[in-house]
């Protein structure tokens, strides 16, 4: 019937990762995010809402990589 013999695992294991991917991102409690169609935590990941929370995220990361550097900075050239 199918050309992948596992096809049932694999979607099984798609949408656990998109339930878990609701979960951490989204918040979503995981029974809530394991009802929810995966069409909908589709349009969640691709929206504009989305994207502007990864760029807030990427942006705050870059800043405290900064601070982290420059205390890394700060002890290196205090302990010579």
């Amino acid at each position: 019937m199918s050309a992948c013999p596992n096809w049932r695992g694999q979607w099984q294991d798609d949408l656990l990762a998109l339930a878990g991917q609701l979960v951490l991102y989204a918040h979503t409690p995981l029974p809530a995010a394991l009802a929810t169609p995966a069409s909908h935590a589709k349009t969640f990941f691709d929206g504009k809402t989305f994207e502007q929370w990864r760029k807030h995220e990427d942006h705050a990361q870059a800043v405290q990589m900064a601070i982290i550097e420059r205390l890394n900075q700060i002890i290196r050239t205090r302990s010579l």
